[in-house]
């Protein structure tokens, strides 16, 4: 008799453990997988999209997963798409993008890539994509926290000391590399937006941590 109730409890568990798994795999992902078939026309059609470049067994990547995930479902109702690519399946498109480390993560400006050098949490995510547009500069002077901009030409070589400095100091600032056009010319160069002191400060030529954070 117990042996019975025992097989018994085994079975509910296992049933209940499968519906788990079952109710897990039919939630819908808000994060776009892209491969080489459907990339170039995802990128280039939207006028901001977040591609991460990702391996199933890095651990960095995994702790990103459920981030990515809540950054995605809410960027969706601000129509910014986040996307992934697998590069243990897409290895060509990996490499023609560069790709050297994961995960790496991109932001696409209708087809025009520039890495991303903000948080690695949802909230950060959101905010540095909802934050780093043309169109929202003037938003930056209101930001609560310290806010680094730089308005650079596309093949501007501060662009690489400035994506190194972001890697370090993310998680106390928020960076923004915005391409220099007619809306937005590179005159505008490094600007800083904080709630004290003068509010704004203007870099410009050569930049280095010290003079920015």
């Amino acid at each position: 008799m117990r042996l019975s109730s025992a097989v018994a409890l085994v079975g509910i568990a296992a049933t209940a453990l499968m519906a788990g798994v079952r109710a897990d795999a039919d939630v819908k992902s808000d994060v776009i997988d892209l491969t080489a078939k459907n990339f170039a026309s995802s990128v280039s059609d939207e006028k901001l999209m977040l591609v991460e470049f990702f391996a199933p067994w890095c651990g960095h990547c995994k702790a990103l997963a459920p981030e990515y995930e809540i950054a995605a479902t809410e960027l969706k109702e601000h129509n910014i798409p986040i996307a992934k690519v697998d590069c243990t399946v897409e290895t060509d498109l990996c490499q023609e993008q560069g790709i050297q480390g994961y995960p790496t993560l991109k932001v696409f400006r209708e087809g025009t890539p520039s890495d991303y050098t903000g948080p690695r949490k949802a909230d950060g995510i959101v905010s540095y994509l909802k934050n780093v547009t043309a169109e929202t500069l003037e938003a930056f002077s209101k930001s609560d926290r310290v806010v680094i901009v730089a308005v650079l030409p596309k093949e501007d070589e501060r662009r690489e000391e400035l994506e190194r400095i972001a890697n370090i100091y993310r998680d106390d600032y928020v960076f923004g590399i915005i391409e220099a056009s007619e809306e937005v010319p590179s005159g505008s160069g490094v600007v800083l937006y904080k709630q004290f002191d003068e509010g704004k400060n203007v870099l410009d030529g050569a930049f280095d941590a010290e003079s920015l954070v």
